[in-house]
């Protein structure tokens, strides 16, 4: 076998394994579903980030997970391709709502962002990973709040 055919054979398997490796994660995932209700109501729009925590002296946790929520609430959580899940261990969950207000139920106005208040979720390998998160209204909404903000 030739110099240069070698050389070509070399690289040739270095870009498949280089490609190969890129959606593969180097912490453990597993999958996650749920719904996101507020007061007991479907947040029917919106996304849910879960967070992973850093534990003992690690500075990097891992990669977030996102989710969007369809018309019952219910999510998928996604980290590097649809589905995969979230990352293994204790996780913050945050709210995000929709660019689009007009897509909230009627009786939850707009937000931005809401950090979901208590203890962190835990995701866990080889189990089911399916979590109900209800916030109340009171966390959605501003201080003194009286009704849907119009824009002029």
């Amino acid at each position: 076998m030739s110099r240069t055919r070698i050389v070509y054979l070399i690289g040739s398997l270095s870009v498949i394994l280089l490609v190969a490796g890129c959606n593969q994660s180097p912490y453990e995932l597993a999958p996650v579903t749920g719904v996101v209700t507020v007061d007991g109501m479907p947040l029917t729009a919106g996304q849910v980030m879960f967070a992973p925590r850093a534990v003992g002296d690690a500075i990097d946790a891992g990669k977030p997970a996102i989710g969007w929520l369809d018309e019952n609430g219910a999510f998928e959580l996604s980290t590097y391709s649809k589905g995969d899940g979230a990352v293994v261990g204790e996780h913050m969950v945050t709210l995000y709502g929709p660019a689009d207000d007009s897509k909230l139920p009627a009786g939850i106005p707009s937000f931005k962002r809401v950090p979901v208040r208590g203890k962190a979720l835990e995701v866990k390998a080889g189990e089911d990973n399916t979590f109900a998160i209800d916030v109340s209204i009171k966390d959605i909404q501003p201080p003194n709040f009286q009704g849907r903000q119009i824009k002029r």
